[in-house]
């Protein structure tokens, strides 16, 4: 049960396909570009259980680190959730870093003050998808704010978005 209540958490991070990052910054940025609408509407199996929803100019930028990444072993999903959307969806703001490194710093712009909770994967297996084994989680993922165990929480994992913006600490972490 604990599995699926993860899974929940972090499955609609399938949907992290609007912009793609590879330059050596790792940076990634959300934003209001059309075109980047529709390579998410064309991008197959990548926006699964999306909301449809991406970053609007106006709003902060919040920046969310990543640690414990394995370099070139396919991309980190990232995804800011709402109260309302943790377990539930990606959530509206997301986005995929392609890592060269053991971090990646992925940044989403156009972020209403709000609180959030950044919930991280990185998908090794390059299917697009959070992969659930038998015993769990067969790819590295993870939360912003205090380290949990057992089915994941908002509010441990909540932090503020100011309307200056706002920053999150993600470590990955392996089965």
């Amino acid at each position: 049960m604990r599995s699926l209540l993860l899974a929940a958490s972090i499955l609609g991070l399938a949907a992290c396909g609007n912009t793609t990052e590879t330059a050596a910054t790792n940076d990634a940025i959300v934003s209001n570009d059309m075109a980047a609408v529709d390579n998410m509407i064309a991008d197959d199996g990548m926006n699964a259980g999306m909301g449809g929803n991406i970053a609007t100019s106006s709003g902060a930028v919040v920046t969310v680190s990543v640690s414990g990444v394995t370099a070139n072993s396919g991309p980190v999903l990232v995804a800011l959730q709402s109260e309302s959307e943790f377990g539930k969806s990606a959530g509206t703001y997301t986005t995929k870093v392609e890592p060269t490194g053991t971090s990646v710093t992925a940044t989403l712009s156009g972020v209403p003050a709000g609180r959030y909770a950044a919930a991280v994967v990185q998908d090794t297996n390059r299917d697009g998808t959070f992969t659930i084994g038998a015993t769990g989680p067969t790819e590295p993922y993870g939360f912003s704010g205090t380290a949990q165990s057992g089915a994941p929480a908002f509010a441990p994992a909540a932090f503020d978005v100011s309307a200056t913006g706002g920053s999150a600490t993600v470590a990955l972490k392996s089965k």
